[in-house]
C-alpha cells in the first residue's frame, strides 16, 4: 500500500484500476496523507486542477459522510472554480459537518450568497460562528462585512435586527469593528432596537475611542465638557478634540479647539494655535470665524498686524448678509480712509497665506 502511495504522489494522474482504488479507501491513513497533500497544492500554480486530479480517483470514497474532511474541501474548491456550485455545495457542506474550519466558511459563504442552494443567512452566520471557533480568520472577515451589509440594509426597516448584526460585527473584533462600536453605542444610548443602556453606550464609545475611532472621540469629548456620564473634565475634552484635530479635519472640533486655545479651556491661552484654527475654519466658510480673522489681523492679535489683510477678510464677511455685516462694512470704510488699496484679487482668501 506504501508502494501504491508513493507512485500516486510522484503522478498526480494515476488511474489505479476500480479494486484498488476501493482497497485504498479502507485505509484512512493513506486518504488523509493523499488529501493533506492536495490541500497543499491548492494555492500553488493550477493548485486545483492538481488536487482535482490526486483526488479523483477517489470521489467515491470522498462522497461518503465520514470520509476525509480535508479532501472533501479540496474537491469544493475545484468545483467552485470551476464553477459547479451544487456539486461544490455538496463537498462544502460534507466538510463542513465533520468540523473542518475551512469547509464551513465555504458552507457559510455559499448560503450567505445563495451558490447551489437556496440563500440562507442564519446559517450562514451559524458556520461563520463555528469556523471563528476555530480561530479562521477568513471567517471572521466575511462575517463581519456580511453583518455590516445586514445591518446597513435594514436599519430603518429593522432597528432589533440592525442592533444584532451591528453587535455581532463590533464583537467579532475584524473589519468594521470600530465603526461599528459607535453605531452600537448609539444604539444603547438612544435605546433604538434594543433597551436603553448608558453604561453599555460609554463601553463601545471607550472601545472605539481607545482605537482612535474619530466619531467615538468627539463623543467623549462633549461628554466631559458638559459632564454629561463622567465628572466634568474639560482637560480630557480638550485632548480628545486635539487628537481628532490632527488627524482629521472636523469643522466642529476646530472650533472647539480654536475656543479652548483662545479662552484657556482645558489648556494654557495660547493665542497664536487660537488664530490658526480660526483661519482653518474661515477658510471653510464659517462667518462668525471669517470676521474673527479679519478683527485679529486688525488688531495684530495672534498674528502680526497686517490691515491689508484684515480688509480682504472684512470684504468676505460683507458680501453676504449676515450679523456681522455691519461691522465688517464699518471696519471696510475705516481701512479705506487709511488709504489701503487691494488688488485684483483681494477677494480671494486663498491668496491669504
Amino acid at each position: 500500500m506504501r508502494n501504491l502511495y508513493k507512485s500516486f504522489e510522484k503522478d498526480y494522474n494515476f488511474q489505479g484500476d476500480i479494486v484498488w482504488k476501493k482497497l485504498f479507501c479502507n485505509y484512512s491513513n493513506e486518504l488523509k496523507n493523499v488529501s493533506k497533500i492536495a490541500y497543499k497544492t491548492l494555492n500553488k500554480y493550477e493548485g486545483k486542477e492538481n488536487a482535482f486530479k490526486m483526488l479523483s480517483p477517489y470521489l467515491e470514497c470522498f462522497s461518503k459522510p465520514n470520509s476525509n474532511r480535508i479532501g472533501q474541501y479540496c474537491l469544493a474548491t475545484y468545483y467552485d472554480y470551476e464553477r459547479d456550485r451544487k456539486k461544490a455545495f455538496e463537498y462544502f457542506k460534507l466538510s463542513a459537518h465533520q468540523g473542518f474550519k475551512r469547509g464551513q466558511t465555504g458552507l457559510a459563504n455559499y448560503y450567505r450568497f445563495g451558490y447551489g442552494t437556496e440563500k440562507n443567512e442564519e446559517l450562514a452566520i451559524k458556520y461563520f460562528q463555528l469556523a471563528i471557533a476555530q480561530d479562521d480568520r477568513y471567517a471572521k472577515f466575511h462575517l463581519s462585512e456580511m453583518c455590516y451589509e445586514l445591518a446597513n440594509r435594514c436599519s430603518r426597516k429593522d432597528p432589533e435586527k440592525s442592533f444584532k448584526y451591528y453587535k455581532l460585527v463590533a464583537d467579532l473584533k475584524g473589519s468594521y469593528q470600530h465603526e461599528a462600536e459607535v453605531i452600537v453605542a448609539h444604539f444603547y444610548k438612544k435605546g433604538d432596537g434594543v433597551t436603553i443602556n448608558l453604561e453599555e453606550a460609554i463601553k463601545y464609545f471607550k472601545l472605539a475611542a481607545d482605537a482612535g475611532e474619530p466619531h467615538a472621540q468627539v463623543e467623549l469629548a462633549s461628554y466631559y465638557k458638559e459632564g454629561i456620564f463622567f465628572e466634568k473634565n474639560l482637560e480630557k475634552a480638550f485632548q480628545y478634540w486635539k487628537v481628532v484635530a490632527e488627524n482629521h479635519h472636523f469643522y466642529d472640533v476646530q472650533v472647539e479647539l480654536a475656543n479652548c486655545y483662545e479662552n484657556g479651556i482645558g489648556t494654557a491661552v495660547d493665542l497664536v494655535e487660537a488664530f490658526k484654527y480660526y483661519k482653518k475654519i474661515a477658510r471653510k466658510g464659517g462667518t462668525r470665524e471669517q470676521f474673527v480673522v479679519a478683527n485679529w489681523y486688525y488688531n495684530g492679535v495672534g498674528v502680526a498686524k497686517n490691515l491689508l489683510k484684515a480688509l480682504k477678510w472684512y470684504k468676505i464677511v460683507a458680501n453676504r448678509q449676515n450679523e456681522f455685516q455691519t461691522e465688517a462694512l464699518h471696519y471696510i470704510s475705516l481701512i479705506n480712509t487709511m488709504g489701503i488699496e487691494l488688488g485684483t484679487n483681494s477677494d480671494d482668501s486663498s491668496n491669504d497665506n
